[in-house]
C-alpha cells in the first residue's frame, strides 16, 4: 500500500511538476507578449508622437504661409494705394502747374491790358493837350489878328 500510495504521490508530484512547467511556459509566454505589447505600444506611442509634431510642423508652416500670403496681400494692396497716391499727387501737381500757367498768362494779359489802356489814356491826354494847344493858339491868333487891326487903326489914325 505504501509503495502504490508513494508511487501515486510520485506520479501526481510529477503530474504537478509538469503542470508547474506548463504553467511557467504559459507564463513567461504571457509575460513576453505583454512585453511585445509594451514595446509595440511605446513604438505605436513614439510614432503617433513624432506624426503629430509632424502636423504641428505643417500647421505651423501653413500658417506661416498663410501669414506671409496675407502680408504679400497687405503689401500688394499698399503698393497700390501708393501708387494711386502718386497718380494722384502727379495729377495734382499738372493741374496746379496748369493753373498756375494759366494765371501767370491772364496776369500777362492784364498787364498787357493795363499797359494798353495807359498808352489809350496818354493819347487821349496828348490829344486833349494838343486840341487846348490848339485852341490857345487860335486865341493868341484871334488877339494877335486884334492887336493888329488895333495897331493899324491906331496907326492910320495917328497918320491922319
Amino acid at each position: 500500500r505504501r509503495k502504490v500510495q508513494t508511487e501515486i504521490l510520485r506520479k501526481a508530484s510529477e503530474a504537478a511538476e509538469t503542470q508547474a512547467e506548463a504553467l511557467r511556459t504559459d507564463l513567461e509566454g504571457r509575460q513576453a507578449a505583454a512585453a511585445a505589447a509594451r514595446d509595440a505600444a511605446l513604438e505605436a506611442k513614439k510614432n503617433a508622437e513624432t506624426q503629430r509634431k509632424a502636423q504641428v510642423i505643417e500647421l505651423s508652416d501653413a500658417r506661416r504661409k498663410a501669414r506671409a500670403d496675407e502680408l504679400a496681400m497687405h503689401t500688394a494692396a499698399a503698393e497700390a494705394q501708393a501708387e494711386a497716391l502718386r497718380i494722384d499727387l502727379e495729377e495734382r501737381q499738372a493741374a496746379a502747374a496748369a493753373a498756375m500757367e494759366a494765371a501767370l498768362e491772364a496776369k500777362k494779359k492784364a498787364e498787357k491790358e493795363r499797359k494798353a489802356q495807359v498808352l489809350e489814356l496818354s493819347d487821349i491826354r496828348r490829344k486833349v493837350q494838343t486840341e487846348i494847344l490848339r485852341k490857345a493858339s487860335e486865341a493868341a491868333e484871334t488877339q494877335a489878328e486884334a492887336l493888329r487891326t488895333d495897331l493899324e487903326g491906331r496907326q492910320a489914325a495917328a497918320a491922319a
